[in-house]
Order: C-alpha cells, then structure tokens, then sequence
C-alpha cells in the first residue's frame, strides 16, 4: 500500500508539492516517543508530511501520546506542578 502511494506522490501531476525520498522513511520508535513529548521535534525533522501515508507511523505516535495524556493525569499536582 505504501508503494502504491510513493508511485502516485511521485507523479509530476500529483495534487501536492513532490514529496523527498527521506519522506518516505518511516520514524523510528524513539523518534515517535521523542515527537510525542514535543511535537516541535516531528516539525523540525522536515518529514511530518509522512505521517500522511503510513498509517504505522500514525498510529504508534496516537499510541504514545495517550500514554503520556493518562501519565499526565495521573501524575499529583502540587501548586499546578508535578509533585516528584
């Protein structure tokens, strides 16, 4: 599924700006962990775009970051900071 849509990201006449080879290489497990605890890393790498066609990368960084929503809420706050 992923090579038929690299072929039609590739065509000259697609709809979106032509996507870099690096686009097409999936995240690493700790690239995805590191993403999910500053999503200002996924936008820095330049390959955010590939989240658009791997539904494996999407999915994993979904996962991580509803483990971190549920470490957040069960963490203790004590005057609206973590209580380590």
């Amino acid at each position: 599924m992923l090579a038929k849509k690299q072929a039609e990201l590739r065509r000259a006449d697609a709809a979106w700006p032509a996507f870099e080879e690096t686009e097409f290489a999936c995240f690493t497990e700790d690239e995805i962990r590191d993403c999910t605890f500053d999503i200002r890393k996924l936008l820095l790498t330049g390959r955010g775009r590939h989240l658009a066609i791997c539904p494996r990368c999407l999915r994993r960084l979904k996962y991580w970051s509803a483990m971190f929503e549920r470490l957040e809420r069960a963490t203790p706050l004590r005057d609206g900071r973590p209580d380590a």
